[in-house]
C-alpha cells in the first residue's frame, strides 16, 4: 500500500468508523458510512409503527427465515430486483412453532447485491439469530422497507428443520387430543435444538400431558425444566407443586397398601381330609 494509501485507512479509523480492515484488504463497502450511529431498537415496535422510525439507522436481533422474498414496489420504494437481495425475518421472540407465528414473518428487507458484506447475508441460515443494521426507507402500506447495512449471524440454528417440525406436529397433536403421538413428537423436539421459548413450552406441555396419565414423575421433571428456563413461572412452579403433591399421596397410598399386606394374617388353609380306611 502506498504512503498515501496507509494515510487514508489511518483516517478512516480515527473517524471512529473501524473499518481499517477493509482498506488494508480491498473489501471496501461504500454503501456503509462508518460514522454512522445506530439506534438499537426492538423489532417489533418498528413493524407495528414503521412511521415512527423512517429514516432512523437501527439495530436490532432477528431470526433469520429465507433469501429472495417476493415483494417489491419499484414505484414506491426505492428497491428493485437487479440492484438488492430480498430476504425475511421474524421477531426474535416469535413462536414460530405455531401456524399464525411461522407466518408472520417480515419481507420487506433489502441489502445491496454490490455490498462488500452480501456473501454474509448469502450465508445466513433459516432458523439462526441475526443482528441487523440498516435504515428504514419509507413506511408504504405500513410496512417498514429497510435498507439493510449488515446482517451478521449471533447464533447459527437457534432451530433445526428436524426439531421445530417435531415441535409443531407435537403441539397441533395436542390441541386435536391426541395425546400419545404429541408427547412422542414433543420429546423428539427436546431432543434437538430449539429456541429457550420454545423448550419451555414443550416442557409445560408434556408437562400438562403426562399429569393427565397420572404420570405425576415425569411431568414433575418436565414442570422443573421448565421453571429453570424461567424461574419466575407461576404455572410452571403450580404444575410442579400439584404433581409433588399428587405424587406423594400416590406413595404413601400404595405404602399402606404394602404395610395391609405385610401385616395381614395368612389365611388359613382347610385340613386336608384323611382317606377312610377300607373295612375288612
Amino acid at each position: 500500500m502506498t504512503r498515501g494509501g496507509w494515510r487514508a485507512a489511518i483516517a478512516l479509523l480515527a473517524a471512529g468508523g473501524g473499518k481499517i480492515e477493509q482498506t488494508i484488504s480491498g473489501r471496501r463497502d461504500f454503501t456503509i458510512d462508518p460514522t454512522i450511529e445506530y439506534q438499537e431498537v426492538k423489532f417489533k415496535e418498528v413493524v407495528d409503527k414503521p412511521s415512527a422510525f423512517k429514516g432512523l439507522n437501527i439495530d436490532f436481533p432477528a431470526l433469520f427465515y429465507r433469501h429472495d422474498e417476493t415483494v417489491w414496489n419499484h414505484f414506491y420504494t426505492p428497491f428493485v430486483s437487479e440492484d438488492y437481495k430480498s430476504f425475511s425475518v421474524w421477531f426474535p421472540e416469535t413462536r414460530i412453532w405455531e401456524l399464525n407465528g411461522f407466518l408472520s414473518s417480515i419481507p420487506t428487507l433489502y441489502l445491496r447485491k454490490e455490498c462488500g458484506y452480501i456473501a454474509e447475508l448469502l450465508e445466513a441460515r433459516p432458523y439462526s439469530l441475526v443482528r441487523i443494521r440498516g435504515v428504514v426507507r419509507t413506511d408504504y402500506e405500513n410496512r417498514p422497507w429497510i435498507d439493510v447495512h449488515r446482517v451478521n449471524t449471533i447464533e447459527a440454528d437457534v432451530f433445526t428443520e428436524e426439531s421445530l417440525r417435531s415441535m409443531i406436529a407435537g403441539m397441533n397433536d395436542a390441541r386435536e387430543r391426541r395425546p400419545a403421538p404429541a408427547r412422542e413428537r414433543l420429546e423428539a423436539a427436546l431432543k434437538g435444538k430449539l429456541s429457550a421459548a420454545a423448550r419451555f413450552d414443550a416442557h409445560m406441555k408434556l408437562g400438562q400431558l403426562y399429569e393427565d396419565i397420572n404420570d405425576f414423575v415425569k411431568a414433575m421433571a418436565h414442570f422443573q425444566s421448565a421453571l429453570s428456563l424461567r424461574a419466575g413461572d407461576t404455572a410452571a412452579r403450580e404444575g410442579y407443586e400439584r404433581n409433588f403433591k399428587w405424587e406423594e399421596q400416590r406413595r404413601q397410598i400404595e405404602a399402606r397398601r404394602e404395610a395391609e399386606e405385610r401385616n395381614k394374617p395368612p389365611e388359613k388353609q382347610p385340613e386336608e381330609k384323611q382317606p377312610e380306611e377300607k373295612k375288612p
